[in-house]
């Protein structure tokens, strides 16, 4: 079941280990803290930041400070159950701060720095913070089943006397153009996808058909198959059923993606074609003569666009 974003983060708050809470998120902002070592420094230096979030939150401390690494402290595994020596999970990054905006859910995979910036050190990290991140969503999604879905951003804060070595003109992070934004798939299906999914596919009778295929394949498929599908949001599709939905969803989507598009192009031919025209036989301007013919096979009715792949349509 897919719970309102503010009930999840209620469960997600219930279920985590509260040890791991460095803020609740009290007074609309969460507030970060570690101590690290500069190579002069004889003392521990800290570093404070306040992050202001739109609704409710928390935040995690994954990893242990540079003060702790000093003092020859250990650091405390990700997953008690599993050996952390030299493991993939035994990298994390720094902070994950978990908050609700409107109707979504978020999740920032934070990582501080104070010496090397380079892309080898840091975006192992932080996609460490995302495994984790997913690792607890479907940890808890498999037990209790609450399901809901996340939407991941990684971050870097550092503090660096020459950052243009790692930056590019845009000051954006060397090797890893993402590290600071939202990862174009993820974004194209929750801004695109889910609207076009909601205009043309929620409650409709398209939805009806699909969901009853998918049932079909699931009974016929599932006592002999293995799924494991990565979906655009960066999901793990592990069943027959939603797998066989998606496939659905997905189809639909790219019909009404190129349809809509190619309404854009369609205004344009219109537009250009009655200019070209009106400037041929008002204006007397020969250079324009026929040139609206090339464009009349663009010119056509809805139910024809939405059966097209490509132009031209003639």
């Amino acid at each position: 079941m897919t719970l309102a974003a503010n009930t999840y983060f209620e469960h997600l708050k219930a279920y985590v280990n509260s040890e791991y809470v460095v803020h609740d998120g009290f007074g609309g902002k969460v507030v970060l803290t570690e101590k690290y070592f500069r190579p002069e420094d004889v003392k521990p230096q800290e570093r404070r930041i306040e992050l202001l979030v739109p609704g409710t939150g928390m935040a995690f401390k994954l990893d242990h400070d540079d003060f702790d690494t000093h003092k020859n402290k250990s650091k405390p595994p990700l997953f008690h159950f599993l050996d952390d020596n030299a493991k993939p999970w035994s990298k994390r990054c720094d902070f994950v701060v978990f908050y609700v905006n409107g109707r979504s859910f978020h999740a920032d995979c934070i990582e501080f720095k104070s010496k090397s910036l380079t892309a080898e050190k840091i975006v192992p990290q932080l996609r460490a913070g995302m495994c984790w991140v997913t690792s607890l969503k479907r940890t808890i999604e498999h037990y209790t089943g609450d399901n809901r879905k996340i939407r991941l951003r990684k971050f870097v804060f550092a503090e660096n006397e020459n950052p243009g070595a790692y930056l590019d003109a845009n000051y954006a992070a060397l090797g890893d153009p993402d590290l600071g934004q939202d990862e174009s798939i993820p974004k194209w299906w929750g801004e695109v996808a889910e609207r076009i999914l909601k205009e043309d596919y929620y409650g409709k009778a398209i939805q009806r058909n699909v969901e009853a295929r998918a049932k079909f394949s699931d009974a016929l498929m599932s006592p002999f198959a293995l799924v494991r599908f990565t979906n655009e949001t960066g999901d793990a599709m592990q069943d027959v059923l939603s797998l066989s939905i998606r496939t659905g969803q997905t189809q639909l989507v790219q019909r009404y993606g190129r349809y809509y598009a190619l309404t854009v192009g369609r205004w344009l031919s219109e537009v250009f074609s009655a200019l070209s025209y009106f400037t041929c036989y008002t204006h007397k301007i020969d250079a324009f003569f026929g040139v609206w013919k090339y464009l009349q096979t663009y010119t056509v009715d809805d139910s024809f666009l939405k059966t097209r792949e490509n132009w031209p349509l003639a």
